[in-house]
């Protein structure tokens, strides 16, 4: 069954509100970056020119300040909305510093690869107008969100009004929504292919790399790169992502899945593996066992110090009344003899 989101309003204030000082950190250098990149030459030198990244140029601070500078102030707005409302709920699954980490490397991936998808459009077409495009944005970042909500929350769901969204289409809809803004002229190519990349890069992290609690990356069935898509073309999906997979891993791009072996077979070599189509729900069971060991623990050392302590106070009680008042023991002895 659907989890429903229930959050309300001043709820979701409330956790905005309490999000670490690194991400409100974060929102105040990229209102600086617009407020700076409003200077036409700051921003020239910020953004992403896609001509200047490769050599003969080689300025590569772009791939890395272009996250985070917005050339409009509604993208501002919006991203610095999304971030907090982001941040609010992943911060405390992974804890600010993964979160700025996972926020970096996702920036990092999209902006590059979009950057070189515009040279290849060049190279295909010999159209200038895509080897000298300028472009900027956080839009990389906010759709990895939505792919890492979906992997916190992988069966909540969120009532609009005529329909209920749930969390495995929301960033395939933030895509196709980009795409739909795109073809009616209202907005460039370079928020599409940041969108898509920033998807498949935060996938990508957060199943094959991001290391938490001592496990690495997530390899549950739940997870699956095939889930996000509609049902009738997730068999399609699964065959080709399977086979990039490979690819990737065979280039050492990406780490190796363990090897399976047949358990059913006697004759087999068998071997015992650990089962991990569950190992983000296996993982949040073992934390919680833990602490409520550690909670058991305190109340059964607090109970048995108690029932030490009253075990004194009770031998101390029976040890004074089982000491004889003077003259009363031996009372044959000591009794007052009876004159004849």
């Amino acid at each position: 069954a659907s989890q429903n989101s229930g959050v309300t309003l001043d709820q979701l204030v409330s956790q905005v509100k309490a999000v670490s000082n690194h991400v409100k950190a974060l929102a105040a250098v990229m209102a600086a970056l617009y407020l700076l990149g409003l200077i036409p030459a700051v921003y020239d030198a910020l953004n992403v020119s896609v001509y200047k990244v490769p050599p003969p140029s080689v300025q590569l601070w772009r791939v890395v300040t272009g996250a985070y500078i917005e050339s409009s102030v509604v993208s501002l707005l919006f991203n610095t909305v999304a971030l907090l409302i982001a941040a609010s709920t992943l911060e405390r699954l992974w804890g600010p510093l993964k979160l700025l980490e996972f926020i970096g490397v996702v920036n990092l991936a999209a902006v590059t690869a979009t950057t070189f998808n515009y040279i290849f459009i060049f190279a295909i077409t010999y159209d200038m107008e895509y080897l000298f495009t300028d472009f900027s944005g956080f839009m990389g970042a906010i759709v990895a969100f939505a792919v890492a909500h979906k992997q916190a929350y992988p069966q909540r769901s969120f009532q609009l009004p005529g329909f209920k969204l749930e969390s495995r289409n929301l960033p395939l809809l933030m895509i196709t929504l980009l795409l739909v803004l795109y073809f009616f002229n209202l907005t460039s190519l370079a928020p599409v292919l940041l969108g898509s990349y920033g998807f498949l890069a935060g996938y990508t992290y957060l199943r094959h790399f991001q290391t938490r609690d001592g496990l690495r990356g997530d390899p549950s069935e739940a997870f699956a790169f095939e889930d996000f898509f509609p049902t009738p073309v997730q068999p399609i999906v699964k065959m080709v992502g399977d086979r990039v997979y490979r690819g990737l891993a065979l280039l050492q791009l990406c780490p190796k899945k363990a090897r399976s072996f047949d358990l059913s077979q006697p004759s087999n070599f068998h071997l015992a593996m650990p089962d991990l189509r569950s190992s983000e729900a296996n993982r949040r069971q073992q934390l919680a066992l833990r602490d409520l060991d550690q909670r058991l623990t305190k109340v059964v050392v607090k109970q048995a110090s108690s029932l030490r302590q009253a075990g004194g106070n009770e031998a101390s009680a029976s040890e004074a009344e089982a000491v004889p008042a003077p003259g009363a023991a031996n009372g044959s002895a000591f009794a007052p003899t009876q004159e004849l």
